[in-house]
């Protein structure tokens, strides 16, 4: 059951918690923080050994990668549509 409380409710349950609690309840929370960004790190970290190990990871110094994603935008402007009514068609009609 997932129950939720407003922010500001639950701002008001902490400080009215002793000193002591809210400590605790801070270090809990920094630990569990700290522990979802470990596992975070581990999954990135599993991801880009499969990718090496597949052999699909792209390889090279950073300008090529550079490069080569520059190269793809271009790809992607160039096949666009242009718009139907382009900055130039907007100035025949002034014109």
């Amino acid at each position: 059951m997932n129950t939720s409380i407003p922010f500001h409710d639950l701002v008001e349950y902490v400080d009215a918690l002793p000193a002591d609690d809210q400590e605790l309840l801070f270090e809990l929370i920094q630990k569990r923080r700290i522990e979802k960004r470990r596992l975070e790190i581990a999954q990135t970290a599993a991801n880009t050994l499969e990718v090496v190990r597949t052999e699909t990871a792209k390889r090279g110094s950073v300008a090529n990668l550079l490069d080569n994603e520059l190269e793809d935008i271009l790809l992607v402007i160039r096949s666009a549509k242009p718009a139907r009514h382009g900055w130039e068609d907007q100035f025949r009609l002034l014109a």
